[in-house]
């Protein structure tokens, strides 16, 4: 895809790091262009007078305060080397809410953890939030005499409420009687607007904070796995919850997204009334859902919210990013339209919006482009350059979307990105990237980080949305379910077929890079089909679900997981017969295990396991540990980069560069 062209830009500006970039990229672009945006996240004060922006510079994530009129940089937000941030937002004009995490984030799976400050960027000062935690009696009459301590959820919703900006909506979720509280940043105080009859996954209050819609599970006595859930709503504060949805987990979902289009109504995502995930109306005085819309082979994947929490656009991708609008007449959807007119062929998201001015950020990406941050003002008609996301990024592949049938007709999508100076005819060496979880989100068209960076040296790239992949309806989530160890490396065989059959790669240069869950689909499938791949890369990987399976208990939780990897009545054979550990005696391709240390702790057990079976089974392997020295004993975004090259190393030594 070509670049944008655009309608009206004015001159580039904030931060004299633009000076220079068309230089940077011109030379060879370092890996940590790839693995470490030098911008990232930017968001508008509320009176679009500053932005903070995430950012990394020498290896050290930080957040960095600008003026926008002036450029200035005004402060720094750092924490001591190896500790990371993760999101940020902002309370009012002068105060930033700040999450950190311990070491590289990289290195971990699930959600980011970690502590949330208050950041005052007029005095340089900090505090912690969440240090005076809730606590209550515990229910059984046994155990009244105790009391139960509910650490803090990172699931809270800011600007939550239209008195006090600095106040945030906090979740604490139990299995018979979940909380909803206001939280109060300056005071560490916590006022409670509601207790649900419900273990609550998400919760819609209104900015008086009024209470009146919840998604979540029935109330139980028993911590093991439910398998019920329901959507409750009302009125009113003072009224009863009712039920709107019930059923079976698997039956559907629910997102509750902003304040609904009329009085006493709620935006919501849901896939109860349809096979696709789409944008409806629940009714708050009957329980009713009515749909607005619905794509037509794929799901809303996206919600975008203005500064004052309303709905003004949603996002489904069919093969390429589209867009529809509630309101077409709202001003952030104008801005949105004007802008993808203008960046032609380009990846255009609202990034944050003022929430008590006109200002906006724009993010501007393409296939081949790393992003570049714009500003703008809502009922204008030019925009300003910010931020390059990653300027030393060079060298960069065109992407393309792929379709063709899984082994029973399913169809599948996937992308394939190509490395520079590609031609048509000429076979590519490729690298097939598993997606990171069992039952991932949508890969899509766009900038992909990983896949550049194989692409900037001479490889092609596969990425397959196997089935069980979100995004593509409840039938296609659900034909993966059960079937993890056979259909997702099965779904990726079909992808390499294909581009073997279209000329685009070499089938005797094709190796398989996983992380995570990924690493299990790599080995399996280099396991299962050892004439596709000449070499497989697994990292941070999971090797053994029999040994998750073990591991959670009983009567509920273990039968969820077995059914979802295999069968609910699955023994401990049947997961040894797909679990690579087990296996590990079939591994008949060149293998590089990449496992981290941090924290003083040893390897993952998952890695040590698979590697004694390797050592065992007498298979020739590589591993490479990614450990520290440092004092605090955490990984920065330098040992990131270190696992990088090594795999890109061990590629070159079996693919082979592109000539």
């Amino acid at each position: 895809m070509g670049r944008a062209t655009r309608t009206s830009v004015i001159g580039l500006a904030l931060y004299a790091l633009l000076v220079g970039s068309t230089a940077t990229a011109a030379q060879e672009s370092d890996l940590s262009a790839f693995l470490s945006p030098s911008f990232d996240n930017p968001r508008l004060s509320p009176d679009g007078k500053h932005v903070a922006v995430r950012r990394v510079a020498q290896d050290r994530p930080f957040v960095e305060i600008y003026n926008v009129a002036t450029s200035e940089s005004l402060g720094t937000f750092i924490m001591e080397e190896g500790i990371g941030i993760g999101d940020h937002l902002w309370g009012d004009n002068r105060r930033l809410l700040i999450q950190v995490r311990r070491g590289d984030e990289f290195w971990t799976s699930g959600p980011a953890r970690g502590n949330w400050l208050r950041y005052d960027i007029e005095t340089g000062k900090n505090h912690r939030l969440f240090q005076n935690t809730p606590r209550r009696p515990l229910s059984a009459p046994r155990l009244l005499w105790r009391t139960r301590f509910y650490a803090f959820s990172d699931h809270f919703v800011g600007h939550a409420f239209d008195d006090d900006p600095n106040d945030v909506l906090v979740i604490f979720p139990d299995t018979r009687d979940s909380w909803v509280s206001r939280y109060d940043t300056r005071r560490d105080r916590y006022d409670r607007l509601a207790d649900v009859p419900s273990e609550i996954f998400d919760v819609y209050a209104d900015q008086q904070g009024r209470v009146l819609a919840t998604w979540g599970q029935p109330p139980s006595a028993s911590r093991t796995y439910k398998d019920q859930v329901q959507l409750l709503y009302r009125r009113g504060a003072n009224d009863e919850f009712k039920t709107a949805l019930a059923g079976h987990i698997d039956e559907f979902d629910v997102d509750l997204v902003a304040t609904g289009p009329r009085k006493d109504s709620v935006y919501i995502l849901e896939n109860a009334t349809g096979p696709y995930l789409g944008l409806s109306v629940l009714d708050l005085t009957d329980g009713s859902i009515e749909a607005v819309f619905r794509p037509g082979r794929t799901d809303v994947i996206r919600t975008y919210l203005d500064g004052k929490r309303q709905l003004y656009a949603v996002r489904y991708d069919d093969h390429f990013p589209q867009f529809h609008y509630p309101d077409p007449n709202h001003p952030a959807a104008a801005l949105h339209r004007f802008a993808m007119a203008g960046f032609r062929n380009m990846d255009v998201e609202v990034a944050s919006l003022a929430r008590d001015a006109p200002q906006a950020i724009l993010d501007v990406r393409g296939d081949s482009e790393p992003g570049m941050y714009y500003l703008a003002e809502l009922g204008g008609n030019e925009v300003k350059g910010l931020f390059r996301r990653a300027p030393g990024a060079a060298n960069l592949g065109a992407r393309h979307p792929i379709e063709f049938p899984a082994a029973d007709g399913t169809r599948l999508t996937g992308y394939v990105t190509l490395p520079s100076g590609h031609t048509e005819g000429n076979r590519a060496p490729f690298v097939v990237l598993p997606a990171d979880d069992m039952f991932p989100l949508p890969t899509t068209w766009g900038y992909h980080d990983q896949s550049q960076l194989f692409a900037s040296r001479g490889f092609g790239v596969l990425e397959v949305n196997t089935r069980g992949a979100l995004g593509f309806g409840r039938e296609r989530h659900s034909a993966g379910v059960g079937h993890v160890a056979t259909r997702g490396p099965a779904d990726l065989g079909a992808g390499v077929e294909t581009v073997v059959a279209k000329g685009t790669a070499d089938p005797d240069r094709i190796c398989i890079v996983g992380r995570h869950f990924g690493a299990y689909t790599a080995l399996l499938a280099s396991m299962r089909r050892p004439a596709q791949y000449r070499c497989a890369v697994t990292i941070s990987g999971t090797y053994d679900v029999a040994a998750i399976r073990k591991f959670l208990p009983a009567g509920g939780a273990r039968e969820r997981f077995a059914g979802q990897v295999a069968s609910a009545g699955a023994d401990d054979a049947a997961f040894r017969e797909i679990s690579p550990r087990y296996l590990a005696a079939r591994i008949d391709t060149p293998l590089l295990i990449v496992e981290a240390v941090q924290l003083g702790r040893t390897m993952p057990t998952q890695a040590r396991e698979m590697i004694r079976a390797l050592k065992n089974a007498d298979i020739p392997h590589e591993v490479h540990e990614v450990s520290t020295t440092r004092t605090n004993r955490l990984l920065t975004h330098a040992s990131r980069r270190e696992a990088y090259a090594r795999i890109v190393s061990f590629l070159e030594e079996h693919l082979g560069p592109q000539p």
